[in-house]
């Protein structure tokens, strides 16, 4: 037993003192990128103009939406999202993809765009690629049953349904 005991105390010491020795001290940790860093890929710039009329837009959501909002209570929510489409969404540049949403009443001709609150793209995401995008929502200033609709945008382009592509849909309710 004692043997064992020994044997673990001098892995332990060699680890331990193996783990020191890798760690760098501040002073010796280069000012420039090391070669490693430079091979490393930014994501690519969008370029300056998109023919999105001959892309396909998809988009597959993940997500559950509550079913119930406050009037005059803006709530954030965190939606994930797959790029589905033939291209890559960009969250800068002329045209970025945003998300946004829509309200609508069932039995009435209501709707309610988002408002221009949008969720941001925090990187670019190509095709295949998932996300989280943060969304605040403010529902109408109304109470009643509404159907939501969450969407995606190729902004001062098209909405990604008005091109084919699903959108999310709950019901919720809005009340005080």
């Amino acid at each position: 037993m004692a043997l064992i005991i020994m044997a673990l105390l001098t892995s332990l010491i060699t680890l331990t003192s193996c783990a020191r020795e890798a760690v760098s001290a501040p002073e010796e940790i280069p000012e420039t990128p090391t070669e490693e860093a430079e091979g490393t890929e930014q994501p690519p710039e969008p370029p300056e103009e998109i023919d999105y009329s001959q892309e396909q837009f998809g988009v597959e959501f993940d997500t559950r939406l509550p079913s119930f909002l406050v009037i005059g209570s803006e709530q954030v929510f965190k939606i994930k999202v797959v790029n589905k489409s033939s291209f890559t969404w960009y969250s800068g540049g002329a045209n970025p993809v945003r998300l946004g949403y829509h309200f609508y009443k069932q039995d009435e001709d209501f709707q309610v765009y988002d408002d221009g609150t949008r969720g941001y793209l925090a990187e670019n995401v190509a095709p295949g690629q998932s996300t989280v995008i943060e969304l605040p929502i403010k529902p109408p200033d109304r109470s009643g049953y509404y159907i939501i609709q969450l969407d995606m945008v190729v902004e001062d382009f098209s909405w990604f349904s008005a091109q084919g592509a699903q959108v999310h849909e709950a019901f919720v309710f809005v009340g005080k």
